[in-house]
Protein backbone atom coordinates (compact mmCIF):
# COMPACT_ATOMS: atom_id res chain seq x y z
CA UNK A 1 0.00 0.00 0.00
CA UNK A 2 2.78 2.59 0.55
CA UNK A 3 4.14 2.15 -2.57
CA UNK A 4 0.41 3.46 -3.87
CA UNK A 5 0.01 6.21 -1.64
CA UNK A 6 3.80 7.70 -2.85
CA UNK A 7 2.58 7.43 -6.38
CA UNK A 8 -0.17 9.45 -5.38
CA UNK A 9 2.22 11.91 -3.51
CA UNK A 10 4.01 12.02 -6.77
CA UNK A 11 0.76 12.73 -9.07
CA UNK A 12 0.12 15.48 -6.70
CA UNK A 13 3.09 17.36 -7.27
CA UNK A 14 4.88 16.26 -4.04
CA UNK A 15 8.03 14.29 -3.43
CA UNK A 16 7.69 12.43 -0.86
CA UNK A 17 5.13 11.75 2.34
CA UNK A 18 5.83 10.51 6.15
CA UNK A 19 2.95 8.52 8.19
CA UNK A 20 1.57 11.28 10.60
CA UNK A 21 -1.13 9.19 12.67
CA UNK A 22 -4.87 7.43 13.10
CA UNK A 23 -7.25 10.37 12.19
CA UNK A 24 -11.39 9.58 12.45
CA UNK A 25 -10.78 5.92 11.48
CA UNK A 26 -8.27 7.20 8.60
CA UNK A 27 -4.70 6.65 8.39
CA UNK A 28 -3.35 10.20 7.47
CA UNK A 29 0.03 11.10 5.99
CA UNK A 30 1.74 14.63 5.37
CA UNK A 31 3.52 15.37 1.96
CA UNK A 32 6.57 17.28 1.59
CA UNK A 33 9.04 18.17 -0.88
CA UNK A 34 13.01 16.50 -0.36
CA UNK A 35 15.30 19.50 -1.34
CA UNK A 36 13.14 21.37 1.58
CA UNK A 37 15.79 20.69 4.53
CA UNK A 38 14.34 22.88 7.49
CA UNK A 39 9.81 23.36 8.26
CA UNK A 40 8.64 25.98 6.36
CA UNK A 41 5.02 26.63 7.12
CA UNK A 42 2.93 28.70 4.37
CA UNK A 43 -0.20 27.71 4.15
CA UNK A 44 -1.79 24.50 5.49
CA UNK A 45 -0.47 20.69 5.26
CA UNK A 46 -1.33 18.48 2.65
CA UNK A 47 -2.28 15.43 4.04
CA UNK A 48 -3.33 12.30 2.51
CA UNK A 49 -6.11 10.10 4.11
CA UNK A 50 -6.45 6.84 3.44
CA UNK A 51 -9.03 4.13 4.49
CA UNK A 52 -8.69 0.38 3.66
CA UNK A 53 -7.70 0.18 -0.07
CA UNK A 54 -8.74 4.45 -0.71
CA UNK A 55 -6.39 6.97 -0.98
CA UNK A 56 -7.55 10.67 -0.96
CA UNK A 57 -6.39 14.14 -0.31
CA UNK A 58 -8.36 15.79 2.78
CA UNK A 59 -10.62 18.74 2.72
CA UNK A 60 -9.55 21.81 3.70
CA UNK A 61 -12.55 21.46 6.90
CA UNK A 62 -11.03 17.75 7.26
CA UNK A 63 -7.33 19.77 7.92
CA UNK A 64 -8.54 21.89 10.16
CA UNK A 65 -9.67 19.11 12.62
CA UNK A 66 -6.90 17.14 11.96
CA UNK A 67 -4.62 20.16 12.75
CA UNK A 68 -6.97 20.71 16.16
CA UNK A 69 -6.84 17.09 17.14
CA UNK A 70 -2.91 17.69 17.14
CA UNK A 71 -3.06 20.50 18.99
CA UNK A 72 -1.77 22.51 16.30
CA UNK A 73 -2.91 26.50 16.18
CA UNK A 74 -3.26 28.60 13.33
Amino acid sequence: MMNKIKDFTKAQGFDNVRYKGRWNNYSYYEMYFDNIKEDIFIGYPNYILVLGDRIRLATVDEIFKIMDSEGVTE
